[in-house]
């Protein structure tokens, strides 16, 4: 009897509210979105997330999300605004 095994992929996000939306950013890639409530913003993680690494990476699998809501905004996001 096999084991099926199915591929994962984990990135992390930080999110974070900027005084007008809630924004997320991934920590290792280039993903960033935004939303007017948290739970667009998770939906719109999840999508940015799989289209990320089936266009960029060419993944075929299960993407594991990490989502850390930051109580301030980061200093690079802060200095860019």
């Amino acid at each position: 009897m096999g084991v099926s095994f199915v591929p994962t992929a984990r990135i992390e996000f930080e999110a974070y509210w900027d005084g007008e939306s809630w924004c997320a950013r991934a920590r290792e890639h280039s993903i960033y979105t935004f939303a007017d409530s948290l739970d667009e913003l998770l939906k719109n993680v999840k999508e940015a997330a799989q289209l990320y690494v089936e266009e960029e990476k060419g993944f075929q699998g299960q993407v594991e999300i990490v989502l850390r809501v930051q109580d301030h905004v980061p200093e690079v996001a802060a200095s860019s605004g």
